[in-house]
């Protein structure tokens, strides 16, 4: 899982096409006019936002960006509303640019925006279907951890970091009051999900004295040197001032008002109960994905991906089935986590782009979070200082069975952060390093854990079983979501399509069942975005013919940066022509 702060894009329009072919410059110069364009749309998103300007950008005033009243926003319909009105804006200003007066960076990035705006119209529909609570992806739930890692290099980030904090209570109030406008339409949280996000909120406020953001605020101060021990002293006073009499009753009021809503809440299940649910689903899986293509027709896909892995591991078990005992030595490993890392970072580098030397820390989530959080994220980086990065690692017991070996390959080398460094070297434009496509990066981290099994020192035939069982798990979770989500499935249904591919323990049923019902999407950008690479890496192999290599294959992909699959597929072929076989 990557936790970034991202622009999101919505707006109008007819559906979009595109053919990279088709579109030729007349040179390979960046049209100034368009970067200028790109550019002034960057700086306006980090200057309404403090909190992704803190996390975009090391030095935001080298980019002409300034936060005068620096807060985390309020949310509304009405606000709703007028995103979709501004970005609809946004696209009749993006229209005029003609695509041949552009090189080829600049129309990638121009079909992206293209493509995002107008996918986005869409959310006129959905307008109370927005999901900012859930138990783990939650803003309640990620918000502690983002402040816990607010960049705080010089004196002048404390007030911004302060006035952040002073504006939880507002924006939590917002959300509250969009919950309530939703439960009016019956278009809630579930109830078995709104108990879970009540029950995060009270871990997380529990022990008020050594809650985290006291507690890691404290911790931090002692590091930083352009500090007077005075100074520590009065921030420190402020901050546990702030946290405990505006922060810490923020989670309360939400608490209370949410517990007013639970009593009402709709009976366990997907979106699909929901009017307008399903539309809203394949709407969010395409916006997750990053793909254009149907429910139906990534249903098939991702069906036959399912049934060859399965087959190939029948095959397996009747040939050699001592090898599946085998396969847990990957979990035996007595490696640290930076050991892993280090082991990894160096087996990559026959196969994949070099990036400058990077820095990076392994980290624990805190105790009160961890029953909420993910196993393991990667914390973006500022696109202008991509140096230290942050791997957090979920120590609850229910991951204690984790292989750290695929996690660390996932989320560091040749996984998020590894991604993340590489694109921040090659970045064509600032607006580049914001765009979020889940699809992409998420596929990018399956595809690099599941490449990476090859270098655990373990036979071809036990690798086979790795990467086959982790397809396998991906598109059995993935088809659930869709059945639970788009095709109205109950627990009783789910349990029937999971007992066909022996998973049977009732517990184990209603844990997969609870999980995809309080993250609608979240499983597609792993499974889709990883099947969709597969994909691109055919056809790259086809065009290509012998000088294909995945090195290539790799410099291509990480060099587009982050795109739609259907922006990436258009313009593979431009891109070899122009920079040839780059290794």
């Amino acid at each position: 899982l990557i936790l970034c702060i991202s622009i999101l894009l919505s707006g109008c329009g007819k559906p979009v096409s595109f053919n990279g072919n088709n579109s030729k410059t007349e040179n390979n110069a960046a049209n100034p006019e368009f970067d200028n364009f790109t550019n002034q749309l960057f700086i306006s998103q980090m200057c309404s936002d403090a909190l992704s300007a803190n996390y975009t950008l090391a030095h935001p005033e080298s980019f002409g960006v300034a936060n005068e009243n620096p807060s985390l926003g309020n949310v509304s319909t009405e606000g709703l509303k007028a995103a979709l009105a501004e970005n609809e804006n946004l696209l009749h200003s993006l229209l005029p640019f003609k695509k041949q007066k552009l090189n080829l960076s600049q129309r990638v990035l121009y079909n992206n925006l293209d493509l995002s705006l107008r996918h986005g119209m869409k959310e006129n529909h959905f307008l109370y279907l927005h999901q900012y609570l859930s138990p783990t992806t939650g803003v309640q739930a990620q918000l502690p951890v983002l402040l816990c890692e607010f960049h705080l290099d010089e004196k002048k980030d404390f007030d911004t970091y302060f006035s952040i904090l002073k504006s939880v209570p507002l924006y939590f109030g917002g959300i509250l009051s969009y919950e309530e406008e939703k439960a009016k339409k019956h278009m809630a949280a579930c109830s078995s999900t709104m108990s879970r996000i009540i029950l995060q909120c009270k871990n997380f406020i529990e022990k008020p004295k050594e809650n985290i953001l006291i507690t890691n605020f404290s911790e931090r101060l002692k590091e930083m040197t352009f500090l007077s021990n005075e100074e520590k002293k009065t921030l420190t006073e402020t901050n546990k001032k702030i946290v405990t009499e505006q922060v810490l009753p923020a989670y309360e009021e939400l608490i209370t008002g949410l517990e007013k809503l639970l009593a009402n809440a709709r009976p366990d299940g997907g979106l699909s109960e929901i009017r307008n649910g399903k539309a809203y689903y394949a709407y969010l899986f395409q916006s997750s994905v990053g793909s254009m293509k149907s429910i139906p027709k990534a249903k098939k896909i991702i069906t036959k991906a399912l049934n060859t892995s399965r087959s190939a591991l029948l095959t397996l078990a009747k040939k050699r089935p001592e090898l599946f005992s085998r396969s847990s030595l990957l979990a035996s490993t007595t490696n640290t986590p930076k050991e892993i890392l280090a082991s990894l970072e160096k087996a990559i580098q026959s196969n994949f782009p070099a990036t400058s030397k990077t820095n990076y820390t392994v980290r624990y989530v805190p105790k009160s979070l961890e029953n909420f959080l993910s196993p393991a994220f990667y914390l973006t980086p500022p696109i202008d200082n991509s140096t230290d990065n942050v791997i957090y690692i979920n120590g609850s017991t229910k991951y204690e069975n984790s292989n750290l070996f695929p996690t660390l390959a996932h989320e560091g080398f040749p996984g998020h952060l590894y991604q993340s460094v590489y694109l921040s070297e090659h970045l064509s434009s600032p607006l580049q390093g914001t765009l979020n496509f889940g699809g992409y990066t998420e596929g990018w981290a399956t595809y690099a854990e599941i490449y990476s099994f090859q270098f655990a020192g373990l036979e071809k035939e036990v690798v086979e079983i790795l990467r086959n069982n982790t397809i396998v798990s991906l598109c059995l979770y993935t088809l659930c979501d869709i059945g639970i989500h788009y095709e109205g499935w109950d627990l009783t249904q789910t349990g029937k399509f999971l007992e066909r591919y022996g998973i049977t323990d009732v517990t184990d049923i209603l844990t997969v069942y609870q999980n995809l019902i309080d993250e609608p999407s979240s499983y597609p950008k792993y499974c889709m975005g990883y099947l969709e690479i597969l994909e691109l890496k055919k056809k790259a192999k086809k065009l290509l013919g012998k000088k294909y290599t995945d090195k290539a294959f790799h410099t291509w992909f990480l060099s587009m940066g982050p795109s739609w699959f259907d922006v990436l597929d258009a313009y593979m072929e431009p891109w070899f022509k122009e920079n040839g076989n780059e290794t």
